[in-house]
């Protein structure tokens, strides 16, 4: 055996370095080698070592596998001492079976609703969850989660990195373990699991224990929120648990209270909505859950006080915003009006102008719109009796102009027509207006005054002109010389 494999290996080298550039006779050499050797390796080398595979023993990392242990012939014998050895070498391979094979089975597994106390003593770590916190905790608690897959991929563990982050994935839901992203703490599990499904950013993630939380700090915060929002949360001595429902009503009243504040952001009280808004997104961002129900504690008098203030001014905006922007509208196209009151109603103006830089305007709102009620029926009255003068005043100044029309044969045309001017000084409601118009009567009758003298001189001269012209033409036909033509003085 020994000797006919020698020489096959010696007749297969000579064959290939030679073959390529082989004359014709060397080339019938060849060709007899060759088939010379195929017949020692199918007739005196395989059938040697197809007998001997039977009584061979293996050698299995650092042990011999005896022959007798070792089922099957040929192929099947061969695939059975493979497995064998895949087994010594990959000893834990088992302990993963059954756990995600695909990103998409992790994913559906991993971010299943977990029932209430699933993870209790009925319902135990398994051995591959036992020894992957085993090593997380031998290394300090705290590991990347890169060089958590580099230890298990290899022996004696061969496991899937699907798997091991299934695996990390059911210990943070065990409460056991917490994950970290480039250095946020308390990383969401979707999140890991989405960021932990690429190679480039596995280095970034940290898994790390979970720190425990005293039940004094619990209740604190339990505490702290009953004042603050003025909800009782049952009891617990989970903090875990109390974080995750802390943070989902956060999430909430952030919401609820974000979209408020954008509703009225235009007006001065929007800064107290904004700063309550701007907190509780705070609150949310924070992901530790002992940090967070220290900073609720520590806050909460701020924080209940902030809060009734914006619950006034939502309950104030959603009751009385119409007349308070009504009071602001009607402020605002008075502003000239204003300035024509006297001095007491000047200083109620005053007030008005302050109340709308107020970030507390649901304080003493009712006193406000008894100012602007006043104010407004100044105005209304003030603007009532100057319409009322300008009217009299004008009336008389058009019974003039019809008196003085008629007087000199004027048609009504020729100066302003009566309607329209009451009409325009009927639809006038800014004193100032009204005042100027008061002040320009005698002008007005001055000027309309001219129109109609200017307009009797006209017609004057024209009957003066025709008679002229009359008196000539009748000289003409009764043979008269006529006078010259004399100018006509206006």
């Amino acid at each position: 055996m020994k000797q006919n494999f020698r020489w096959f290996c010696k007749v297969e080298k000579y064959v290939a370095n030679n073959q390529d550039y082989a004359t014709e006779a060397r080339s019938k050499s060849i060709l007899n080698f060759k088939s010379r050797n195929a017949d020692i390796l199918n007739n005196k080398i395989k059938p040697v070592i197809f007998r001997k595979f039977v009584e061979t023993r293996f050698i299995s990392v650092n042990t011999i596998i005896e022959p007798n242990e070792v089922n099957g012939a040929g192929a099947d014998r061969f695939q059975n001492v493979s497995q064998r050895h895949l087994e010594n070498v990959y000893k834990y391979a088992k302990l993963t079976i059954g756990m995600p094979t695909t990103q998409e089975e992790l994913k559906q597994r991993a971010n299943r609703k977990v029932a209430p106390d699933e993870y209790n003593e009925l319902n135990p770590m398994n051995d591959a969850e036992n020894i992957v916190n085993d090593y997380i905790t031998r290394m300090g608690n705290e590991l990347i989660l890169s060089d958590l897959i580099d230890k298990f991929k290899i022996a004696p563990y061969g496991w899937k990195d699907l798997a091991i982050i299934y695996i990390a994935t059911e210990l943070h839901k065990r409460k056991l373990r917490d994950f970290t992203y480039r250095n946020q703490a308390r990383f969401p599990l979707n999140d890991f699991v989405n960021k932990a499904l690429l190679t480039s950013e596995r280095q970034l993630i940290g898994i790390t224990s979970v720190e425990g939380i005293s039940q004094d700090l619990i209740n604190n915060a339990l505490s702290a929120w009953l004042t603050i929002f003025n909800e009782n949360i049952p009891h617990t001595s989970d903090g875990n648990m109390l974080f995750d429902t802390l943070l989902a009503r956060l999430k909430v009243h952030k919401d609820n209270w974000h979209a408020v504040k954008n509703e009225y952001e235009n007006y001065p009280f929007a800064k107290h909505l904004s700063e309550l808004s701007d907190k509780l997104g705070d609150l949310l961002a924070v992901r530790d859950p002992k940090r967070l129900f220290e900073n609720i504690y520590k806050d909460a008098t701020f924080m209940a006080s902030l809060m009734d203030q914006c619950r006034n001014i939502k309950d104030f905006a959603d009751n009385s915003i119409s007349d308070y922007k009504d009071i602001k509208r009607y402020c605002d196209n008075n502003e000239e009006n204003f300035h024509q009151l006297d001095d007491e109603n000047r200083n109620k103006v005053e007030l008005l102008k302050a109340f709308f830089q107020s970030d507390s305007p649901a304080n003493d709102f009712k006193t406000y719109k008894d100012i602007y009620k006043e104010l407004k029926s100044a105005v209304t009255e003030k603007i009532k009796t100057l319409k009322e003068d300008a009217k009299v005043r004008y009336e008389s100044i058009f019974d003039q102009l019809k008196a003085l029309a008629n007087e000199n044969k004027v048609v009504p045309t020729i100066y302003a027509d009566r309607e329209y001017k009451l009409k325009a000084i009927a639809s006038l409601n800014s004193i100032t207006s009204l005042q100027l118009t008061l002040s320009q009567a005698d002008r007005y009758l001055s000027d309309e005054r001219s129109k109609i003298l200017l307009e009797a001189n006209r017609i004057e001269q024209e009957r003066i002109r025709k008679e002229q012209e009359q008196k000539r033409l009748e000289d003409i036909a009764n043979g008269k010389k006529p006078e010259p033509e004399q100018p006509i003085v206006s």
